[in-house]
């Protein structure tokens, strides 16, 4: 019955349910493996505790007195801090309409009754390590977008046809994305256009990543560029090229 206390850490969670067999069950389960339970009884008290205990994931049952499930859960996707926390919707009925109505008020998951207590314990570690996965990731997107906005070199995802799929960088915030939607042509002077789509019309033939190196002017208006393509399956018409076109010089 028990899950292995060190990978739980004393995550913390809070249980609302009005029966008071449930309550000592799961207060009993979650604590012999490691969690660090919490036990409310009544809607009304739902999101006082919520505030007071900021609990890594919250077992909340679908009708309880002083609101239900589903309000409740709403209502603490309305938190500051309660926007992403793991929220797992336990009810009685199995239909599919309760368990899409779950989803609808911000559920994380659902798990019907009677509770399969061996279970449980696994259940909502899995659940906890899931979410902190997707926001470790999401944390990691975040900082790259960050890093990427910083980069002075200009990012296109663009498709085959050299259409602007996504500005990655480049000062792309700036701009506002005004680049999205464009041709090659239209969102880059004329040559260094040209040149770019010479090299990824040769970068599609054996589907490798390629790197190119052109120059566009003379003497003082002399530019340098490199763009890189990385074709990528799967991504408007199974086939898109990202193009790092790299100015080594101020200005175009």
């Amino acid at each position: 019955m028990s899950a292995t206390p060190a990978k739980n850490a004393r995550a913390r969670v809070l249980i609302a349910d009005d029966d008071p067999m449930v309550g000592i069950l799961a207060i009993e389960t979650l604590q012999q493996a490691g969690f660090d339970a919490t036990v409310v009884s009544d809607g009304l008290s739902v999101l006082a505790a919520f505030d007071r205990h900021l609990p890594d994931i919250v077992l909340l049952d679908v009708e309880m007195p002083g609101a239900n499930g589903f309000e409740l859960c709403a209502a603490i996707r309305q938190r500051p801090l309660g926007a992403h926390v793991p929220i797992v919707m336990v009810t009685g009925r199995d239909d599919t309409d309760s368990i899409s109505q779950a989803y609808a008020a911000g559920a994380t998951d659902f798990m019907v009754k009677p509770i399969a207590w061996p279970v449980l314990p696994h259940r909502v570690g899995f659940v906890i390590r899931s979410h902190q996965t997707t926001r470790a990731l999401r944390e990691s997107e975040a900082r790259t977008r960050a890093l990427l906005e910083a980069f002075p070199d200009w990012i296109f995802l663009v498709s085959p046809q050299g259409r602007v799929l996504e500005h990655l960088s480049g000062n792309a915030q700036s701009t506002g994305g005004k680049f999205v939607g464009m041709t090659l042509e239209d969102s880059l002077p004329a040559e260094t256009a040209r040149k770019a789509r010479e090299a990824m019309q040769a970068a599609v033939g054996d589907g490798a990543q390629q790197s190119y190196e052109f120059e566009v002017g003379t003497g003082t208006a002399l530019k340098a560029f490199e763009t890189r393509i990385n074709l990528q399956p799967d991504v408007d018409d199974n086939a898109t090229n990202r193009d790092i076109l790299r100015e080594h010089l101020q200005g175009w």
